[in-house]
């Protein structure tokens, strides 16, 4: 018999020391294939469906992460645009499965929810550090995106630079985007969170790519033209006399085309950082504002995809703006922002590199010292509550015991007693057909007959 969601949900918050409530929020977890014995501890991680490419790699980053955390080897995908074939994949000691989330029933306690948000599970994800997260991931990319990295990397060029441009349905205001099964995600208004970046900052980190001496081939990749950085780049570039490729093609071809790169300009999109983690021999990376277009919303207590690429040996790069651009979650792309970013000067971009780059991305977020003081302190009560709820789990699990103790001792008592009557049963039953009985019966009657 199964547990109720509810329960089940509560054990396992109480088993990994994490807020239930929190399990509880936009993102709702839930326990499947628990029954009435499950103490908490999860066997397997399976995402639900959601978003398109690069949100869902940053699903699968999460579950792999977290999985590593508390020792999960096995996570269940879906079938997704871009994704590998449905199946089995061994990735070291990780083994993921895709899979429609109907064609094989869960057998084991499996947390079951959308893993794109990291909030959800403490400094299990918060408080990573990229280096030994990237050991981790590496493998697993490297199982599920064979077929996108192995044409990357015979399609790489030295001095190839790919910059790619944000479009679609963040340039239209009543676009629909629905998934694999034709579930609607989203509806509506532009996502205000995509603030691409000017024309300006593309051709100034061509132009100081270009005079670096280590571009001699330059792409510009985009999923249509409805980014007017697109035309602006393209023909500011041939002004300059600076040959360029455009290309707009179906999702694998595209994300083919951006890991080939050796070097990219990225948009404000999760694609873009997907396909750079991909890249098999990305050398830089340049972005506008900030590496992780949703850092924001995570409370991480260092950059985790600039740090990935980081311990890939990836040069990184971030220009800012003079402040005057459009505002930090406030994309609507409405035709006065359209204009800006055609028209935004060069003049008020300043560009940082290295340490000084990653410190501006870690800045944007928090003010890191104390956040790290902070992180500490909650991993030490988040320890401390996870051995209390163990030391309560142990109680339970020898209250129990005891219990069941309790109740074989009276069963295995009820079966005496019962073979005792039953014995004393048959004895009597033997007693009415045997002889003595027999030869009384005339005596037993006249006794009956004079008391009555």
């Amino acid at each position: 018999m199964s547990l109720p969601d509810q329960e089940a949900l509560g054990r396992f918050a109480g088993w990994y020391g994490l807020d239930l409530a929190g399990l509880q929020g936009g993102d709702r977890y839930r326990i499947a294939g628990a029954g009435e014995t499950f103490d908490g501890r999860i066997a397997c991680i399976q995402l639900t469906e959601n978003g398109r490419f690069g949100n869902i790699l940053y699903q699968i980053i999460h579950a792999v992460l977290l999985g590593d955390q508390v020792g999960v080897r096995r996570l269940r995908l879906f079938p997704f645009v871009g994704g590998p074939q449905p199946g089995l994949v061994q990735a070291a000691n990780i083994q993921l499965l895709t899979a429609a989330p109907d064609d094989q029933p869960l057998t084991e306690p499996t947390l079951v929810g959308h893993f794109f948000n990291s909030y959800p599970f403490g400094t299990m994800l918060r408080g990573l550090h990229p280096g030994p997260a990237w050991s981790v991931l590496q493998p697993v990319l490297a199982g599920l995106f064979g077929h996108i990295q192995t044409p990357a990397m015979a399609a790489t060029r030295p001095g190839l630079l790919v910059a790619h441009f944000r479009a679609g349905d963040i340039f239209a205001p009543h676009a629909v985007l629905e998934d694999r099964l034709g579930k609607r995600w989203w509806s509506g208004a532009v996502n205000p969170w995509y603030v691409q970046a000017p024309a300006s900052f593309y051709l100034a980190a061509i132009r100081a790519a270009l005079e670096s001496g280590t571009v001699s081939e330059i792409r510009l990749v985009f999923e249509d033209r409805g980014n007017p950085a697109v035309d602006a780049v393209a023909e500011a570039l041939s002004r300059d006399g600076v040959a360029c490729t455009l290309q707009s093609q179906d999702l694998q071809t595209d994300l083919i085309a951006l890991a080939a790169a050796e070097h990219l300009i990225a948009s404000a999109s999760t694609m873009i950082e997907a396909a750079a983690l991909l890249a098999p021999q990305l050398r830089s990376y340049t972005s506008f504002r900030a590496f992780e277009s949703h850092g924001h919303i995570h409370g991480r207590v260092q950059p985790l995809f600039a740090g990935l690429l980081r311990a890939r040996g990836v040069q990184l790069s971030l220009y800012r703006d003079a402040g005057d651009y459009i505002p930090a979650l406030r994309w609507d792309a409405s035709p006065e922002q359209l204009a800006l970013l055609r028209s935004y000067p060069a003049e008020k971009l300043q560009r940082l590199d290295g340490e000084d780059a990653l410190a501006a991305e870690a800045g944007a977020l928090i003010d890191p010292v104390p956040r790290l003081h902070q992180a500490e302190e909650e991993a030490a009560r988040l320890r401390q509550t996870l051995l209390t709820q163990r030391a309560a789990a142990e109680g339970y699990r020898a209250k129990l015991d005891a219990q069941r103790t309790d109740t074989e001792l009276w069963y295995s008592t009820a079966q005496a007693w019962q073979a005792r009557a039953e014995a004393w049963q048959t004895k009597a039953q033997a007693f009415e057909t045997s002889r003595i009985w027999r030869l009384t019966r005339p005596v037993r009657r006249l006794l009956n007959t004079l008391r009555h």
